[in-house]
């Protein structure tokens, strides 16, 4: 599901609210990853996440959420561009 108005507010909200969260989808959204960072290492659950076409996601912003996520992340959507910088920080990670 696109969520192309979904706020930086709405998702700190949603993170907050959803400890256990193992699904995230926010293709197409403007998340620009600074939301991740009080999160460090506490998004332990989340196994499947969807950031494609996510123009504000930059390259150091996707290190800092892929250091949030925990061992059980196995699969990422991500632009083209963003593949290879994906899999230098989690090599078995499957790209979709």
């Amino acid at each position: 599901m696109d969520c192309p108005k979904l706020t930086s507010t709405g998702l700190v909200n949603i993170l907050n609210s959803c400890p256990a969260l193992s699904s995230l989808g926010l293709s197409r959204t403007k998340v620009t990853g600074s939301e991740f960072r009080p999160f460090s290492g506490k998004l332990n659950h989340l196994s499947h996440v969807d950031l494609t076409g996510c123009p504000k996601l930059t390259d150091l912003r996707l290190k800092v959420f892929l250091g949030a996520c925990g061992a059980n992340l196995e699969f990422i959507g991500v632009d083209e561009k963003k593949k290879e910088l994906a899999l230098s920080i989690v090599p078995n990670i499957k790209i979709i």
